[in-house]
């Protein structure tokens, strides 16, 4: 028997009532192997699902192979619009009244709502996520909670979405679900990353205390390596670079970045890769290294697309202004002090705009 969440399901498998129930507890599995990273075993999964049900549809296995198939879009590199997929779940879902099915999709949905920072969307799909999903929907909630505990946290509002956060741990542990708590911490420390850096680069006030970011990238580190997660891994060296940078370390931040900017890019990073190389820029620049520090400061404009979130165009933008006016290129720095600051108030509307949609709501 195998250990933790595969191994609890692997015996909810042996003690299904019927072929259908075993099976989807199988996509449940895939589900969950694709957000660890494992992809071929989940691939192996998916196509013997395929192939036992092409010939004779059902609604439940349809909407987990919907969501499985959006998952391996957004985790495994698999080319699609992980969007187009968990609609599609959430369509078949409320049309064969699967609640449990409509709330996991629409938890999902508020996920990829929050990559591009749409959070009316966010609003949207969390609200109907919690209204959909029964108290033992744990897989559902803990995605919807994150994500409303990741937004209010990224509008720095720490203090709004610590019981989000701590709902979200809360079933994910009911569930047993490694991969999840594994992607709550992730996101503590990424967030948390987020604030810190628009308090240092925008002088923005600390009015809530968040947990060190740090602290937080180093036992994530640790418990992925207890768990067994490749998925996120390639975020926590970046994060523990860009968190040294912003408390004045500019050396161990070049080091941390120098081993893994490569892997970074390669593993899909590129919409960070403007802030990445203006940070770099940055830590050259206080060391002395001038010459790395305009070459990387160039690279940085040409890796600003339109894929660039606001809060990292802003940010990327601060960062070449600081790193201009060390290298005495002082037009360069007041053109770049402009644009990060029309970025920076974009984002701050953002911001407001999230405490306005989800402050009031309250985790399930």
């Amino acid at each position: 028997m195998r250990p933790g969440f595969l191994g609890r399901i692997d015996a909810e498998i042996l003690q299904a009532l019927d072929a259908v129930t075993a099976d989807c507890l199988r996509a449940k599995q895939a589900s969950f192997l694709i957000r660890q990273g494992h992809t071929e075993e989940a691939s192996a999964i998916l196509k013997e699902l395929r192939s036992r049900y092409d010939a004779r549809p059902d609604a439940r296995i349809s909407c987990w192979l919907n969501l499985v198939e959006g998952l391996s879009y957004l985790f495994a590199g698999v080319e699609g619009n992980p969007a187009d997929k968990f609609s599609r779940a959430l369509a078949l879902a409320t049309a064969a009244k699967l609640s449990s099915a409509s709330a996991l999709a629409a938890a999902w949905l508020a996920h990829i709502k929050f990559s591009s920072l749409d959070f009316q969307g966010v609003s949207k799909f969390v609200k109907l996520s919690l209204e959909s999903a029964g108290d033992d929907d744990h897989q559902a909630l803990a995605r919807a909670d994150l994500v409303g505990a990741i937004s209010l946290h990224l509008a720095n509002r720490y203090d709004l979405a610590k019981d989000w956060y701590a709902a979200a741990h809360r079933h994910a542990v009911a569930e047993g679900d490694e991969a999840t708590i594994s992607a709550l911490m992730h996101n503590v420390t990424c967030m948390g990353v987020a604030n810190l850096r628009q308090r240092t680069l925008c002088n923005t006030p600390s009015l809530h205390s968040s947990p060190n970011a740090r602290l937080e990238a180093e036992s994530t580190t640790s418990y992925d390596e207890l768990i067994g997660t490749q998925s996120l891994s390639t975020w926590v060296p970046i994060l523990r670079a860009q968190a040294a940078s912003l408390t004045g370390k500019p050396t161990e931040a070049l080091r941390i970045y120098e081993s893994n900017i490569s892997v970074a890019r390669d593993q899909g990073m590129e919409r960070v890769l403007s802030y990445m190389r203006a940070d770099i820029a940055w830590c050259h620049a206080q060391v002395g290294n001038f010459q790395s520090a305009h070459q990387n400061s160039e690279d940085a404009i040409a890796n600003l697309t339109a894929a660039t979130l606001v809060d990292d165009k802003a940010a990327t933008h601060q960062r070449l202004a600081d790193t201009f006016r060390l290298l005495g290129s002082l037009d360069k720095a007041t053109e770049q002090d402009q644009q990060a600051k029309l970025a920076w108030d974009e984002f701050v509307k953002l911001q407001q705009e999230t405490i306005h949609l989800l402050g009031t709501t309250s985790p399930k």
